[in-house]
C-alpha cells in the first residue's frame, strides 16, 4: 500500500491518553458488515475461497460526542513460524499495492464517521518495531472538521479491502503466487484513540476486537499475544491542518 508523505508527522505526534467515556461509544471490527448487522457466525471468520477482494469494516456505535479524528492500529499475526506471503501488503511485499483503505460509507444504514475535509491515512508494515517480529500492522488515522454524530446510528470508521488476486494456498512460493493464503491468521485492534472537540484524546472502547482468517474455531486463540495498547497520539487535527 502506498503511503502519503504526511506520515512523517508520526514522530511529531504528542503522547496523550484519556479516560474512556460512554459518549464516545465503542468500535468493532468485522468482515463485510458494520456492527449493527454483524454476527459472529457470519462475520467473525473469513475463509480463503480463491482470488477475490475481502473486506474488513471497522464501525462505531453509541458515539454522541463531537469528533475531530481517530487513530487505529490492527496487528496481523499467525500461529505459524512462517508468515504468509498472502499477508505481505507492505511496500515490496508479495501483495504490495493490493490493499486499499477507505473511510466511505458502507450502506445507508452505516454512513461515514467523519466531517468535512477528511484526511485519512493508511500504512501497512511488516516485521517492524510497531508490529513486532513475524507480524504485520496496519496504522490508520483520520482528521476532519468537527462532526456531531447521533448515538442511535452506526458509523463506518474505516474499510480495508484486501485484494487477494495474487494469493494462493500452499507454501510461500513467489513463482506460484503469494502463498499460505489458507493459513490461519488473526487481525486484532491494538490501538484505538478518539479525538474530541476539545482536542483531548480518549481511549476508544472496543466491542469486537478481532476477526480471524481460516480459523472458524479460533484454535490459534486470536488475539493471543497481541495485547491492546493505549493511544499515543494527540492533537491530530492541528498537526495535519497547520
Amino acid at each position: 500500500m502506498k503511503l502519503t508523505r504526511f506520515l512523517v508527522t508520526f514522530a511529531l505526534l504528542v503522547g496523550v491518553t484519556g479516560v474512556a467515556s460512554a459518549q464516545v461509544g465503542s468500535i468493532s471490527i468485522w468482515w463485510d458488515a458494520c456492527s449493527n448487522t454483524a454476527t459472529p457466525l457470519a462475520n467473525l471468520n473469513k475463509q480463503f475461497a480463491g482470488p477475490a477482494i475481502y473486506k474488513q469494516v471497522i464501525s462505531a456505535t453509541g458515539v454522541e460526542e463531537v469528533a475531530q479524528g481517530w487513530e487505529l492500529s490492527i496487528k496481523i499475526s499467525t500461529p505459524s513460524p512462517v508468515f504468509p506471503d498472502a499477508w505481505r501488503f507492505e511496500s515490496g511485499g508479495c501483495n504490495d499495492q493490493q490493499l486499499a483503505g477507505s473511510t466511505s460509507l458502507l450502506n445507508t444504514n452505516c454512513r461515514s464517521l467523519q466531517g468535512a475535509n477528511p484526511l485519512p491515512l493508511f500504512k501497512y508494515d511488516y516485521n517492524n518495531a510497531i508490529s513486532g517480529p513475524n507480524r504485520s500492522v496496519i496504522q490508520a488515522f483520520n482528521a476532519y472538521d468537527p462532526f456531531d454524530p447521533l448515538a442511535a446510528n452506526t458509523y463506518v470508521v474505516a474499510q480495508l479491502n484486501y485484494d487477494h488476486a495474487l494469493s494462493a494456498p500452499g507454501p510461500n512460493n513467489p513463482a506460484v503466487g503469494c502463498g499460505l493464503a489458507d493459513a490461519p491468521v488473526c487481525h486484532h485492534i491494538t490501538r484505538h484513540g478518539f479525538l474530541n472537540a476539545a482536542n483531548s484524546v480518549v481511549n476508544w472502547p472496543v466491542g469486537n476486537e478481532f476477526v480471524t482468517w481460516n480459523d472458524g474455531q479460533n484454535v490459534s486463540q486470536c488475539p493471543g499475544a497481541t495485547p491492546t495498547q493505549a493511544s499515543t497520539w494527540g492533537k491530530l487535527k492541528g498537526t495535519y491542518r497547520q
